[in-house]
């Protein structure tokens, strides 16, 4: 009971200062470069030990050439370590059962890098992944078992290494959220739908998610996240507490820590301890000869006589060496997740290899269907199910979201002691089954090459100017015609596999029309969300800021439907008035609908059913001086 007892308060202590450590500070500074055409381009560096600053997120916001906030916005996301992979890594990828990596890129030459994410055409990424894995199906796969391995092979290193970019720029964009920096990068609004769209990115139809629902759907995702995270601390650290080890939690941002470090003592080795390691995945540690013979990475801590941890310059402070024995991601669902082992450098990566070995055998060699052959794959998940029960990691997209935050610890973080920080990024490198990923030793020479040539880009007129200009004309498409012609449009593209894509055309006022239906969006989509929030909106918004939004609607004359639903949902007397006469100028048959269906709507007071009748008639309002 003394150990259990000195062991919790040393793995609070721990906790504590990890947390310490690890806060973000003033380590990011912002760069804005003009774009031609009424653009800028965003790049967020950070501050890192040993490499200088480093260029790690690019983001375009089209601002139209003005200064009005709700006509902004942002298109595209470069996390500006992700470039394109050279033709010996394509060839590798499309290798079935090859898990190495043939080469590192270190530069990316003068082609601009590709974004992560294309914030105006989220869903575009959607369609194209069901378009590719239809033609897998109908057209490779029937064709030979050597052309559906290499082209199943291809696609999957190839959609991995997509989604361990988009995890490391929300990664990024997280700490710069939490950072205590007075950088003021984007907006409220804006950092949302970044991270929001990053995170929904990761799910096959996430990006099918309307803009109106990116709140509801980020704040339901991070809840989920939280909640495993605190299962799988507890988990970890009851573990740790049983077995006489020490709990170390790790934490890049500020919404806490995602991974955790568990550490021995050298001077307890040798001595009989009880070890509970069925969700830890590790060997028993009391029972291995090779920690007596440690010869790797050690650190020393000093600790009291209630083994608090303490400053090294405490006097009688006790020293103690603490030896690594295992890293693990706190996000995959149920345990924790084992991404690195000290002792076995090869097991983790042997899990990796032997997941994807079977995949690749049952659908890529042996053509099983998820439809044919259903008693497998049910099989399968049953498997996986009782397996993951006892402490396996089974679910494969959250192994990769907990692989890609540690890459973006490891290059960002500088509170670890540069020895571990080393040998973790050493022993992580052997995790990759990817042969299109890049060292990450390579990746800040890559990082620095890509932003060259991204601004270089920028500043041609023929650039990155030329393509904001045609996804301007592509915006309007979804304004100027009905959904037969979208639908229409959409059949063409796809038929035509991109090469035909409806724009409208350009002109001298195409700048201002774009800015009028932003300006619309901007503000139908914050009175859809103030009357969304449920009833007495002026309880919770601000009044002021309704009134803006509703105002914008009148003038253009639209969303008349929305006004009256406002009208229902606010019990403010002047608010009120001034939808029914926004309605009443609209002039038009919706608005005249609308007004009608209030005035027998009996949810209205017979005091305002009254005064939409006067409004009904063109006559003038009753005053609302006694109330409703």
């Amino acid at each position: 009971m003394v150990i259990l007892s000195r062991i919790i308060v040393a793995s609070l202590i721990c906790s504590l200062a990890a947390s310490a450590d690890t806060k973000p500070g003033d380590d990011f500074r912002l760069e804005r470069i003009p774009v031609a055409g009424g653009s800028e381009l965003l790049t967020v560096f950070g501050r890192l030990s040993g490499n200088g600053e480093l260029p790690l997120v690019s983001v375009l916001r089209d601002t139209l050439g003005d200064t009005t906030p709700d006509n902004d916005r942002l298109r595209y996301v470069w996390v500006l370590n992700f470039s394109r992979p050279n033709l010996i890594q394509r060839a590798a990828a499309g290798i079935p059962f090859f898990y190495y990596r043939p080469v590192s890129r270190e530069k990316s030459g003068k082609r601009p890098p590709n974004p992560v994410l294309d914030l105006s055409a989220a869903t575009k990424g959607v369609w194209k992944d069901i378009f590719d894995s239809s033609l897998q199906m109908l057209a490779f796969d029937p064709a030979s078992t050597a052309i559906r391995s290499s082209t199943r092979s291809y696609r999957t290193n190839s959609g991995d290494l997509q989604k361990i970019f988009q995890v490391q720029g929300l990664t990024l964009l997280a700490r710069l959220d939490s950072s205590d920096t007075d950088l003021q990068v984007f907006s409220q609004e804006e950092m949302l739908q970044l991270q929001a769209r990053l995170l929904l990115a990761e799910k096959k139809l996430g990006n099918l998610v309307a803009d109106i629902r990116l709140n509801q759907a980020y704040r339901k995702e991070t809840a989920r996240r939280d909640e495993t995270r605190g299962l799988n601390w507890e988990i970890l650290r009851q573990r740790a507490e049983l077995s006489g080890l020490y709990f170390d939690p790790l934490a890049l941002a500020a919404d806490g820590p995602s991974h955790a470090l568990l550490w021995i003592a050298r001077e307890d080795l040798g001595k009989p301890h009880r070890f509970e390691g069925q969700l830890l995945g590790i060997s028993d540690p009391w029972k291995d000869d090779r920690l007596l013979r440690w010869k790797g990475y050690s650190q020393q801590r000093w600790f009291d006589t209630d083994s608090r941890m303490l400053p090294a310059s405490t006097q009688g402070a006790e020293s103690r060496e603490l030896i690594p024995l295992a890293l693990y991601g706190l996000d995959h669902p149920r345990v924790p997740l084992r991404l690195i082992d000290f002792r076995d450098t090869f097991s983790p990566r042997a899990r990796e290899m032997r997941d994807k070995a079977m995949q690749d055998m049952a659908i890529g060699i042996l053509g099983l269907s998820r439809f044919a052959n259903w008693y497998y794959f049910a099989g399968r998940a049953g498997w996986d199910f009782v397996s993951g029960r006892f402490g396996a990691a089974v679910d494969r997209s959250s192994r990769l979201r907990s692989y890609s935050q540690m890459r973006q610890f490891l290059s960002l973080d500088d509170s670890l002691d540069p020895k571990l920080r080393e040998e973790m990024m050493r022993r992580l490198n052997h995790l990759s089954t990817n042969p299109m990923e890049n060292k990450l030793q390579s990746e800040a020479k890559l990082a620095r090459s890509q932003y060259k040539a991204l601004v270089d880009y920028a500043q041609k007129p023929t650039g990155l100017a030329r393509r904001v200009e045609r996804d301007r004309r592509l915006e309007l498409t979804a304004t100027a015609h009905g959904r037969a012609a979208q639908a229409t449009f959409q059949i063409l593209s796809v038929g035509s596999l991109g090469l035909y894509t409806h724009r409208e055309s350009g002109g001298p006022l195409l700048i201002s029309e774009v800015g009028r239906q932003r300006k619309i969006q901007f503000n139908t989509m914050y009175l859809q969300e103030v009357v969304e929030s449920g009833p007495k909106v002026e309880v919770t918004w601000n009044l002021e800021n309704v009134r803006s939004s509703l105002r914008v609607l009148a003038a253009q004359g639209v969303r008349p439907d929305l006004i009256a639903q406002l009208f229902r949902h606010t019990g403010d007397d002047d608010l009120r008035m001034e939808c029914l006469n926004a309605l009443r100028g609209m002039s038009s048959l919706a608005s005249s609908a609308e007004l009608t269906r209030l005035a027998a709507d009996p949810g209205v007071t017979p005091s305002w059913r009254g005064t939409i009748a006067d409004l009904l008639r063109s006559e003038p309002p009753r005053s609302m001086s006694g109330g409703q």
